[in-house]
């Protein structure tokens, strides 16, 4: 669930430098799990996951500044 890995890495002491996510999530969802970590971890790596291929969400969570997104 995205709640539960945004309160693992910002608790993280070491930091993480990968996440791979889904953008169907319970609680909170990937895109905005992805918001709240651009906020204070510009370097972390960001894949996502998903089985959503309409280009509309693809361009906007490209947008948000993830490495990249696999269907």
């Amino acid at each position: 669930d995205g709640e539960d890995a945004y309160k693992k890495i910002q608790g993280s002491k070491t930091g993480y430098q990968l996440l791979l996510t889904d953008l169907d999530m319970p609680v909170m969802g990937g895109s905005n799990l992805i918001k709240l970590l651009k906020e204070f971890q510009t370097d972390l790596v960001i894949i996502v996951v998903s089985s959503h291929n309409e280009s509309k969400v693809i361009i906007d969570i490209m947008r948000m500044g993830v490495f990249d997104y696999l269907i």
